[in-house]
């Protein structure tokens, strides 16, 4: 469910409420959404989380339409990355002001036979340190997503999946988690329009 605004509230049972709410770094359009909830009540099957506003609490996501079949030929060209803030997630010892940095990022994409490739590099500054993370992953089917690193972990590493962007175009999607050169452990998501 989105607002008026364009930030998702609602996401396969997650729902961000009270008053105030604040999403930063919303993205999207027909075809995909992303954004970062810093603010209201966070509340899932497991309970409610409370997000303030001023710390490095965030729940960051992206939604996708799903592809009918993944193309067999082709390397779409992909547009610079759209990213939210990541933010600090434990390690080093960022000041406050580092609850949540900068981030920049690539991405391609290559369609062959039955194999998709998708790869993706996202660096992040927070602090005055900065790190890189690299992902690259191979999907056979539209619901397939990849999984690099230590992503589901506590280390650098990255989810990786493709989506419909319409007409053609296609959406990398990537959550990412990079260590920066101080130790920081920061998180975040992006997504690409390749074309």
């Amino acid at each position: 469910m989105q607002d008026a605004t364009g930030a998702v509230t609602k996401l396969a049972g997650v729902t961000l409420t009270g008053s105030p709410t604040a999403t930063h770094e919303i993205s999207g359009d027909a075809n995909y959404a992303q954004g970062r909830w810093v603010q209201g009540t966070v509340t899932s099957a497991s309970g409610g989380t409370t997000l303030t506003g001023t710390s490095n609490d965030a729940y960051h996501y992206v939604v996708f339409n799903q592809l009918a079949a993944l193309p067999t030929t082709g390397a779409p060209s992909c547009a610079a990355g759209r990213m939210t803030a990541p933010t600090y997630t434990g390690g080093g010892t960022p000041g406050s002001a580092a609850n949540s940095g900068t981030a920049s990022a690539t991405a391609t994409l290559s369609f062959s036979g039955t194999i998709t490739t998708i790869v993706v590099t996202v660096t992040a500054q927070a602090g005055g340190s900065s790190g890189t993370v690299n992902g690259n992953t191979s999907i056979s089917s539209p619901t397939q997503s990849g999984i690099t690193g230590s992503y589901l972990g506590n280390g650098p590493g990255t989810q990786l999946a493709v989506g419909d962007g319409g007409t053609g175009k296609y959406i990398v999607a990537s959550g990412y988690k990079v260590t920066l050169a101080n130790g920081a452990n920061y998180q975040g998501v992006a997504t690409f329009l390749c074309q």
